[in-house]
């Protein structure tokens, strides 16, 4: 288990004046960023496809040749193991 944690401070003044009709402006802003993260031991999934889920005509009948690993794939049946 990794945990990791990163602070990112930002800080902005900005000043404007004009004499002319007197136009003042003062301004301040500071941010801070907390960013936590915590990885634990299950970081790379494993994604299983096969062939028998586009098997055709008939699903219920399996045989050698039919079905693509690839057309499970772009229908997005598949198994994570993780």
């Amino acid at each position: 288990m990794i945990r990791l944690g990163n602070d990112t401070h930002s800080a902005q003044a900005t000043v404007s004046k004009s004499l002319t009709n007197h136009t003042l402006k003062a301004g301040f802003e500071y941010r801070v960023i907390h960013f936590n993260n915590l990885q634990t031991g299950a970081n790379t999934p494993v994604f299983s496809f096969s062939q028998a889920f586009t098997q055709g005509p008939n699903p219920a009948q399996s045989s050698a040749g039919a079905g693509a690993t690839l057309a499970s794939f772009l229908l997005g049946t598949h198994r994570v193991e993780t």
